[in-house]
């Protein structure tokens, strides 16, 4: 109630709440302990007891998981919808507020179900942290709810175990064991863990290194060499840093020792090929970035050395396409070319043939939309029939197959191999 209707931040709505609770909570008791024969202990609510949970505690928390999982499993298509797309559940009919307050609702019979295990305060880690090390094994929402149900109760049953084994206190144990969970996910999950993480950010710096270096030998021709500490200079990386990327790009066939001395490197023609491609994508995208935002000369370079590491082939033919095939960056350095291009009629298309069909300011209504997706202008597209008005292309990476009509008027160019 607070966020939808005071501008308050959800973290502090949510502290302001949580305080106000915990405070109320512990005014009540301290009154209750007042009366006669009314014996309630804080250090329970607080940190819970699970040794002094009873037959009834018992069976209501039984009834609260079965009434859980119920909603759960009936209300799941309203959750997901509340949750990740209000906007789309309103338009679609879906009571969102009423979707909100049941959930909360269900939160707080979880809350309730807790406190005699771990206590009021501790009840937020045995929520928080199972969830949140589920979410780093896990993209899938169903996957992330099963995983995140087993960690928590992996983590009350072996905190338990601790408790009894070291005479802990359980529901501090049941904490620390959710936390331990939750750091061996932060380390060791496999795509979104630290070490995952480490290994993945260096095998990317690896690789924009070893592209700057084919790039770097390519530019002063296959005829010439570079040495390891003419490297180092020319693109400021430690010679010690730079060793063993010279050293897997040989095994891996890009570049060779040259004859005059071991410490001189040449390009393969595997890395010819490489090498080229990277200074084409280099000065198409400089060639773009003129084109399309209007920025001068100087002010593109630092921009395309981030961004031809990005680019693959069919988006650096995109570019090449879109801008018509220029011959020279906008520094006057040619850009190589990688095949040659002929302008073709409609008629001329044959099976087998890789094309590009270009689209122009006012051609568009040369195309039916339902019959040419947009996506397709500009891309290299192989013909895979040809028949009487239409094509039946697709793109070269792809399975998926349109039949297009196009018109006498539709420019198209044709990879001559």
């Amino acid at each position: 109630w607070i966020q939808q209707n005071l501008p308050t931040k959800n973290d502090a709505a949510i502290g302001i709440t949580f305080t106000f609770m915990f405070a109320l909570g512990v005014t009540g008791i301290s009154l209750l302990s007042r009366k006669e024969g009314v014996h309630l202990d804080l250090n329970d609510f607080l940190f819970g007891n699970i040794l002094g949970i009873s037959q009834e505690d018992l069976w209501l928390n039984a009834i609260i998981l079965l009434a859980i999982l119920f909603s759960m499993i009936v209300f799941y298509r309203f959750f997901y919808l509340t949750t990740f797309q209000e906007k789309f559940a309103k338009t679609i009919g879906i009571n969102t507020s009423l979707v909100h307050y049941y959930l909360m609702l269900l939160l707080a019979f979880t809350v309730v179900a807790s406190l005699q295990s771990v206590g009021v305060i501790l009840v937020v880690a045995m929520l928080i942290s199972p969830a949140s090390a589920a979410l780093l094994w896990s993209d899938s929402l169903k996957k992330t709810m099963v995983l995140s149900s087993f960690l928590g109760a992996f983590s009350a049953l072996s905190g338990l175990v601790f408790a009894i084994i070291f005479e802990l206190p359980p529901g501090p144990a049941m904490a620390i064991c959710a936390f331990g969970i939750y750091l061996f996910s932060a380390f060791f999950a496999p795509q979104k863990g630290v070490i995952a993480n480490y290994f993945e950010k260096r095998y990317y710096q690896n690789k924009i290194i070893a592209e700057d270096i084919l790039k770097l030998l390519f530019k002063v021709g296959t005829s010439n060499t570079l040495s390891h500490e003419d490297i180092s200079k020319r693109l400021g990386i430690n010679t010690q840093r730079l060793k063993p990327v010279l050293q897997k790009m040989t095994a891996k066939k890009f570049i060779t020792p040259a004859d005059i001395s071991p410490a001189y490197f040449q390009l393969t023609k595997k890395g010819k090929e490489t090498g080229e491609l990277m200074v084409r994508a280099h000065r198409l995208w400089e060639s773009w970035l003129v084109n399309q935002t209007g920025l001068k000369d100087d002010q593109i370079h630092q921009d395309a050395e981030i961004y031809e590491h990005l680019l693959d082939k069919e988006l650096i033919d995109h570019l090449d396409a879109s801008l018509n095939f220029p011959e020279k960056d906008p520094h006057g350095q040619k850009i190589p070319r990688l095949f040659s291009i002929e302008k073709i009629r409609p008629e001329e298309i044959k099976s087998g043939d890789e094309i590009f069909i270009h689209q122009t300011n006012g051609q568009e209504h040369l195309f039916k939309e339902h019959q040419f997706p947009l996506h397709l202008f500009n891309y290299r597209l192989l013909v895979v029939a040809p028949k009487k008005n239409e094509i039946e292309v697709k793109k070269v990476n792809e399975k998926k197959s349109y039949c297009l009509k196009i018109e006498r008027e539709a420019i198209i160019s044709r990879i001559v191999k």
